[in-house]
């Protein structure tokens, strides 16, 4: 069946879960980013200084660098050990950025994904992210770990994801 404009448009995003959130008394709906959200964020990304990759402590000289996407979401301090060896790795994009910044990037993952359930467009404006900014952030937190998985961007997803293309026929059309 050939879809036109109106169908295009109407038709729904199954790319959806509920996520309990006893703290607030319910769940509630997460969905995939649109992608004028995305590109919109990423241009927002793209905007942002850059904070130094790393900092030369000065009793040692060793660059150490803030991170807070340990599996505990705790803050830990990265050293690079041996300045000399060159391993080719880059720094992870998000380690990049101020903690400010991953909170903003965060909080702008939480506007475009936490859907309305009457209307599954987003409950949140990007006017509403300083308000939304001021909840548990271990709440937040939960809930944007849950939108980065249905998106495809944890470990665990690309792992089921790698695991399912991979039992997925390589001579197939892609089309069901």
């Amino acid at each position: 069946m050939l879809l036109d404009a109106k169908a295009i448009l109407a038709a729904g995003n199954d790319q959806m879960k509920t996520v309990k959130v006893p703290e607030w008394g319910g769940e509630v709906l997460i969905g995939i980013m649109g992608a004028l959200d995305a590109a919109r964020l990423n241009d927002w990304l793209d905007s942002l200084p850059k904070r130094d990759e790393g900092k030369e402590d000065e009793k040692d000289g060793k660059i150490r660098i803030l991170t807070t996407d340990s599996p505990g979401g705790e803050p830990e301090i990265m050293e690079d050990e041996d300045e000399e060896q060159d391993s080719g790795d880059e720094i992870p994009e998000a380690k990049k950025y101020t903690r400010t910044q991953q909170t903003e990037l965060m909080l702008r993952y939480l506007t475009a994904c936490i859907l309305d359930p009457s209307t599954y467009q987003p409950a949140f404006t990007i006017e509403k992210i300083e308000e939304l900014g001021r909840k548990d952030g271990r709440v937040l937190g939960r809930i944007y770990r849950e939108i980065l998985d249905l998106h495809g961007m944890t470990e665990e997803s690309a792992e089921e994801i790698e695991k399912n293309s991979a039992a997925t026929p390589s001579g197939g059309s892609g089309s069901a």
